[in-house]
Protein backbone atom coordinates (compact mmCIF):
# COMPACT_ATOMS: atom_id res chain seq x y z
CA UNK A 1 0.00 0.00 0.00
CA UNK A 2 0.70 3.34 -0.50
CA UNK A 3 2.27 5.30 2.63
CA UNK A 4 0.00 7.25 4.52
CA UNK A 5 -3.99 7.87 4.09
CA UNK A 6 -5.11 9.85 0.95
CA UNK A 7 -8.44 11.25 0.54
CA UNK A 8 -10.93 9.52 -0.07
CA UNK A 9 -13.78 9.20 -2.33
CA UNK A 10 -16.18 10.40 0.40
CA UNK A 11 -13.82 13.29 0.98
CA UNK A 12 -12.91 12.11 4.58
CA UNK A 13 -9.45 13.13 6.04
CA UNK A 14 -6.70 11.35 7.82
CA UNK A 15 -8.07 10.13 11.56
CA UNK A 16 -11.79 10.12 10.28
CA UNK A 17 -14.32 7.97 8.85
CA UNK A 18 -14.20 6.59 5.60
CA UNK A 19 -10.60 7.33 4.96
CA UNK A 20 -9.25 5.36 1.47
CA UNK A 21 -5.74 3.56 2.16
CA UNK A 22 -4.78 3.28 -2.04
CA UNK A 23 -3.29 -0.25 -2.61
CA UNK A 24 -1.59 -0.99 -5.56
CA UNK A 25 -4.37 0.42 -8.21
CA UNK A 26 -6.19 3.18 -8.35
CA UNK A 27 -9.52 0.80 -8.74
CA UNK A 28 -9.27 -0.98 -5.20
CA UNK A 29 -8.21 0.49 -1.69
CA UNK A 30 -9.03 -0.32 1.93
CA UNK A 31 -11.62 2.06 3.65
CA UNK A 32 -10.50 2.76 7.47
CA UNK A 33 -13.03 3.53 10.08
CA UNK A 34 -10.53 5.52 12.32
CA UNK A 35 -7.75 3.41 12.36
CA UNK A 36 -9.35 -0.13 11.47
CA UNK A 37 -9.85 -1.50 8.22
CA UNK A 38 -13.67 -2.10 7.76
CA UNK A 39 -13.81 -3.07 4.01
CA UNK A 40 -12.25 -3.67 0.53
CA UNK A 41 -13.79 -1.48 -2.22
CA UNK A 42 -13.53 -1.74 -5.87
CA UNK A 43 -14.38 1.15 -7.65
CA UNK A 44 -17.68 0.86 -9.74
CA UNK A 45 -18.55 3.74 -10.89
CA UNK A 46 -19.78 3.22 -14.71
CA UNK A 47 -17.57 6.27 -15.94
CA UNK A 48 -14.73 4.60 -15.29
CA UNK A 49 -15.29 1.29 -17.28
CA UNK A 50 -15.67 0.64 -21.08
CA UNK A 51 -16.61 -2.79 -22.77
CA UNK A 52 -19.45 -3.89 -20.72
CA UNK A 53 -21.77 -6.71 -21.63
CA UNK A 54 -24.39 -8.26 -19.91
CA UNK A 55 -24.55 -11.37 -18.23
CA UNK A 56 -26.70 -13.57 -19.98
CA UNK A 57 -27.92 -17.34 -18.93
CA UNK A 58 -26.71 -17.00 -15.41
CA UNK A 59 -28.88 -19.30 -13.78
CA UNK A 60 -27.39 -22.05 -16.12
CA UNK A 61 -24.04 -21.03 -15.31
CA UNK A 62 -24.15 -21.20 -11.71
CA UNK A 63 -26.61 -24.24 -11.70
CA UNK A 64 -22.92 -25.82 -13.01
CA UNK A 65 -20.98 -24.77 -9.76
CA UNK A 66 -20.50 -27.27 -7.48
CA UNK A 67 -21.08 -25.61 -4.20
CA UNK A 68 -19.07 -27.78 -1.32
CA UNK A 69 -17.90 -27.90 2.44
CA UNK A 70 -14.60 -29.38 2.93
CA UNK A 71 -11.23 -28.57 4.09
CA UNK A 72 -7.17 -27.81 2.96
CA UNK A 73 -5.31 -30.62 2.29
CA UNK A 74 -2.33 -29.75 4.45
CA UNK A 75 -4.58 -28.03 7.06
CA UNK A 76 -3.54 -29.92 10.06
CA UNK A 77 -6.77 -29.47 12.01
CA UNK A 78 -9.14 -29.79 8.98
CA UNK A 79 -10.79 -27.01 9.58
CA UNK A 80 -14.31 -27.31 7.37
CA UNK A 81 -15.01 -24.33 4.75
CA UNK A 82 -17.14 -23.84 1.84
CA UNK A 83 -15.29 -24.02 -1.51
CA UNK A 84 -16.37 -23.25 -4.93
CA UNK A 85 -14.06 -25.30 -7.33
CA UNK A 86 -11.77 -23.70 -8.96
CA UNK A 87 -12.16 -25.71 -12.87
CA UNK A 88 -15.83 -25.67 -12.55
CA UNK A 89 -15.71 -21.43 -11.92
CA UNK A 90 -13.05 -21.39 -15.10
CA UNK A 91 -15.76 -22.95 -17.30
CA UNK A 92 -18.46 -20.94 -16.64
CA UNK A 93 -16.65 -17.36 -15.30
CA UNK A 94 -12.91 -17.38 -16.64
CA UNK A 95 -12.14 -13.52 -15.14
CA UNK A 96 -12.97 -14.72 -11.70
CA UNK A 97 -10.13 -17.38 -11.56
CA UNK A 98 -6.43 -16.29 -10.61
CA UNK A 99 -4.64 -18.34 -13.29
CA UNK A 100 -1.27 -17.12 -12.49
CA UNK A 101 -0.03 -20.45 -11.35
CA UNK A 102 -1.59 -23.22 -13.40
CA UNK A 103 -0.84 -25.70 -10.78
CA UNK A 104 -2.19 -23.76 -7.68
CA UNK A 105 -5.77 -22.03 -9.03
CA UNK A 106 -7.79 -19.57 -7.06
CA UNK A 107 -11.62 -17.96 -6.90
CA UNK A 108 -11.98 -14.04 -6.41
CA UNK A 109 -14.88 -14.75 -4.43
CA UNK A 110 -15.69 -10.96 -4.83
CA UNK A 111 -15.43 -11.20 -8.71
CA UNK A 112 -18.30 -14.16 -8.70
CA UNK A 113 -21.15 -11.19 -7.43
CA UNK A 114 -22.08 -10.20 -10.66
CA UNK A 115 -22.45 -13.75 -11.50
CA UNK A 116 -25.07 -14.53 -8.18
CA UNK A 117 -26.98 -11.06 -9.01
CA UNK A 118 -27.49 -11.84 -12.37
CA UNK A 119 -28.97 -15.04 -11.72
CA UNK A 120 -31.31 -13.86 -9.32
CA UNK A 121 -32.27 -11.84 -11.51
CA UNK A 122 -33.40 -14.11 -13.93
CA UNK A 123 -34.78 -15.90 -11.63
CA UNK A 124 -37.00 -13.37 -10.22
CA UNK A 125 -38.31 -12.38 -13.79
CA UNK A 126 -39.30 -16.38 -14.00
CA UNK A 127 -41.14 -16.36 -10.86
CA UNK A 128 -42.73 -12.88 -11.34
CA UNK A 129 -43.42 -14.64 -15.40
CA UNK A 130 -45.62 -17.55 -13.37
CA UNK A 131 -47.18 -15.29 -10.89
CA UNK A 132 -48.40 -13.24 -13.74
CA UNK A 133 -49.87 -16.26 -15.51
CA UNK A 134 -51.27 -17.62 -12.50
CA UNK A 135 -53.42 -14.24 -12.03
CA UNK A 136 -51.07 -13.23 -8.72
Amino acid sequence: CYDGIQRGISGGTAGTANNLLACNSPNYGVYLNGSTATSWTAVSDERFKENLVEITDAASKVALLRAVTGNYIDDENKVRKPFLIAQDVLNVLPEAVAQENPDRLGVQYTDMIPLLVAAIKELKAEVDSLKQQLGK
